[in-house]
């Protein structure tokens, strides 16, 4: 890469979905013991954040699968 392409290289949205989905998952695995205790106040709130993260997957699969042809199409297989 030569400078000019650094300075314009910017992360794709991918990245930042994916870093959340990695925050929801800590926050909703947080929640586990309480739900061990019954607190069905915690139950709803790690459902509400794994069906946000299923969304966030799915939206982000078509922009990840162009980021894995680009991949595929510059790696030289032994």
């Amino acid at each position: 890469m030569q400078a000019a392409d650094l300075q314009a290289w910017r992360p794709a949205p991918v990245s930042s979905q994916g870093a959340f989905i990695v925050a929801l998952w800590a926050l909703a695995a947080s929640l586990v013991p309480a739900m061990q205790k019954g607190d069905d106040n915690a139950r709803s709130a790690h459902i509400a954040l794994n069906s946000i993260q299923i969304g966030l997957f799915l939206w982000q699969v078509p922009t990840g699968w162009e980021i894995v042809q680009k991949v595929f199409q510059f790696t030289s297989w032994p």
